[in-house]
């Protein structure tokens, strides 16, 4: 290649060992002077905005220091396009070949591995001939051969086909250790697992992956599964999706960064196969050529462009052009010396190799019995080092010892302290379950009394504001003759009649309630049936009248609201006593207690009645019970009473000395379940209540009762068998 050597920039000698930093942009050159070449310290060259230079001189290869070349919007046509794509270094590289006369090489090493009889010749053997095989069992643990990748349809690349050295390495799981001596760096893996066999098969891979990443980790890494054709077609999207999810999980972070420890695996790298249908070889071949193209030189960064197309130096090149002149040669008898002449050349070396090995035996002899002594030496350093050693420890294992006895005091102690402060929880949950009962008692005497104080109160709703003037007890007396037709005659007999005992109500707000005490009972409710059969309207708005409830019936009797409005859009009567309400059903009259109990009902008959009523709230008791979960030993709903870990000491012993006698008998597992649901309540106060304590269809005479640790698997400690 002729560059211009009439070029107008010279550099003068001086400046060779000396320049370091050169700025050629912007200078409309045609070429690249050529005493740039000799500039030996040159580390920066900035060539930009010359469009006249489109060769880049080999020499410059040269320039060992050179690690900045800025050829921005040049069009240089001796450099490949991608070289140029991969920055300064890479160029450089190429201009460094190119003075070797190196060559382009599209050759890889495809190492195929994973745990044995996953079907990895099968694959092999379905990849490069395209027929599917059956298991092939062989003693070998390494198999090598070639194989020629051509360009599959569709992918965009400029190399026409890759070749690889397909290393098989298979063999029994005993040579997995000797195997990973092959491995080696700037390789394409892939790493073989059985679909089949499931998570179990994932976990196999972690110790395969480690080992690549620790010996190569420059190398890409494809995880292939095999016997898809076993995966039921039904379920093997989620199935495999589920498997590849467990696979990035050994190669990835939480936050899906690279995992330390693990080959570089995105799920781009993960693909499925069938040796048997050869269903997903061709995705396989695909996905293996696009890896292949894609794989870099990482390990130099002073070289990092791609492995397929990298460029061989001039001395592989010799050495592949002297084995093709090999075969040439061989037809050159004439040359060859005679099998004599061979014989004698042996000879003559052999005697001159003794002769040296004679006169080196006495230095030899030197130097091992300095070796020798030196071993003793060591020997003794060692024996004196281990002593030491043992003495050291001896008295740290002392002082394990002496602190592992005051933790096991400690650990007794906090054990006493944790039963005392059961014991206190227990007590004190049978205190509050106590005080809670009675509280309850108590609770709904007090509202029985309250509401028999209000038993003659009448609460009249809807009467606006201000409208009883000075006398709310002569508006009421004149509001209940007037609209119900009482006449004077009729002693109303209206002990006192007042307004809630209320912050007034806002305007355009509820006014509140009148509250009517009648002297008799009888009177009031008259008054109260008259005035439900009567329409009462004052200023345009309903007055409406009920019972003075107490506060906590009046608030169980609003729950039943949207239920009672359901029932009315329906035509369906219904009453409501107290905290119950009673509905008329085509079939008879039903009376529930609870708006939940109300609610299921009515969803039955087909009422839309969703989210009217929420949730029956915990009684306390319900409260207490959940806030303590665990129960005694011998509490209801438990199998092995109490008692039986009283009697424990006294069962054991009984049971030694009656190991030998004949009439002992046990109990299965079914039997003794069926004792406890039998006599649930009883429970056992001394050793003579274990004989007679079950019932006699379950107890027959001179059996025994005694306790085995080793058929226990409760939280008790003890388990009980006859």
């Amino acid at each position: 290649m002729a560059y211009c050597d009439a070029c107008p920039v010279q550099f003068p000698e001086i400046l060779r060992d000396s320049l370091e930093v050169l700025f050629l942009n912007d200078n409309q050159l045609e070429c690249v002077p050529p005493t740039v070449c000799g500039l030996k310290n040159l580390s920066e060259l900035y060539l930009s905005n010359n469009p006249g230079i489109q060769d880049l001189p080999v020499e410059l290869g040269q320039l060992s220091n050179l690690w900045q070349l800025d050829i921005e919007e040049l069009n240089i046509s001796n450099v490949p396009a991608d070289v140029r794509k991969d920055g300064p270094a890479a160029v450089l590289a190429f201009l460094r070949a190119e003075l070797r006369r190196a060559e382009a090489c599209r050759l890889l090493k495809l190492m195929v591995v994973g745990p044995p009889r996953q079907g990895k010749s099968a694959l092999l053997e379905g990849l490069q001939t395209g027929r599917s095989s059956s298991f092939l069992s062989s003693e070998r643990s390494v198999r090598t051969s070639t194989w020629e990748l051509e360009r599959p349809s569709g992918v965009k690349t400029g190399v026409e086909s890759v070749s690889f050295n397909v290393w098989d390495i298979g063999g029994p799981a005993s040579m997995s250790t000797v195997n990973q001596c092959f491995f080696t760096d700037k390789a394409l893996y892939v790493v073989i697992w059985n679909l089949a066999l499931g998570e179990e098969a994932v976990a196999n891979l972690q110790s395969w992956l480690l080992n690549i990443e620790a010996r190569a980790p420059n190398s890409a890494v494809v995880v292939v599964g095999t016997h898809l054709d076993l995966i039921d077609t039904k379920f093997r999207t989620e199935r495999i999706a589920t498997l590849r999810a467990y696979i990035l999980a050994l190669c990835r972070t939480p936050s899906g960064a690279r995992a330390s420890g693990y080959p570089d695996i995105t799920w781009k790298h993960l693909h499925e196969v069938s040796c048997k249908t050869l269903e997903g070889m061709d995705g396989l071949r695909r996905l293996l050529y696009q890896v292949a193209c894609s794989m870099k030189d990482i390990s130099n960064p002073a070289s990092c462009h791609k492995l397929v197309g990298r460029l061989k130096k001039e001395a592989e090149k010799k050495q592949k052009d002297r084995g093709k002149m090999g075969d040439k040669k061989e037809d050159d008898v004439e040359d060859r010396p005679s099998y004599d002449d061979m014989l004698a050349s042996m000879k003559v070396g052999f005697d001159s190799v003794a002769k040296q090995i004679g006169s080196n035996s006495e230095e030899n002899r030197k130097e091992m019995k300095d070796i020798q002594e030196s071993i003793q030496n060591l020997g003794s350093m060692l024996r004196q080092e281990l002593a030491t050693f043992k003495d050291e420890i001896g008295k740290r294992f002392e002082t394990i010892d002496t602190v592992m006895e005051a933790q096991g005091r400690d650990i007794k102690d906090l054990q006493d302290r944790v039963v005392e402060t059961e014991e206190w929880n227990a007590d004190l949950k049978e205190i509050l379950a106590s005080s809670l009962k009675q509280q309850r008692k108590i609770q709904e005497k007090v509202t029985d009394l309250e509401w028999r104080s209000r038993r003659n109160n009448i609460r009249v709703w809807g009467v606006p504001e201000g409208t009883e003037k000075d006398s709310t007890h002569e508006f009421i007396e004149r509001l209940l003759r007037e609209h119900l037709k009482i006449t004077e005659d009729v002693n109303l007999q209206i002990q006192r009649a007042h307004r809630v005992m209320a912050p007034r109500s806002a305007r355009n707000k509820n006014p509140r309630a009148i509250i009517v005490n009648f002297l008799k009972f009888q009177q009031k409710e008259d008054i109260l049936k008259k005035a439900w059969l009567t329409k009462i309207e004052i200023e345009g708005k309903r007055v409406t009248f009920d019972h003075d409830y107490p506060a906590e019936v009046a608030a169980k009797r609003r729950d039943y609201a949207g239920l009672k409005r359901v029932l009315k859009e329906g035509g369906i009567r219904f009453q409501s006593p107290r905290t119950a309400l009673k509905i008329h059903w085509q079939g008879g009259v039903q009376t529930y207690d609870s708006p939940q109990e109300a609610a299921q009902a009515m969803k039955e008959k087909g009422l839309q009645v969703d989210r009217l009523v929420g949730e029956q709230p915990m009684s306390p008791e319900e409260q207490l019970e959940a806030a303590f979960k665990w129960r005694r030993v011998g509490d209801e709903g438990t199998s092995i009473p109490k008692s039986y870990l009283m009697l424990q000491e006294a069962v054991l012993a009984e049971q030694q000395r009656r190991d030998s006698v004949d009439e002992v008998q046990y109990l299965t597992d079914l039997e003794l379940d069926q004792i406890i649901e039998l006599s649930p309540g009883s429970d056992i106060k001394d050793y003579e209540d274990l004989q007679t304590g079950p019932p006699q269809d379950h107890h027959r005479a001179g059996m025994m009762w005694v306790v085995d640790h080793s058929q226990h698997r409760s939280d008790t400690g003890v388990v009980v068998v006859c």
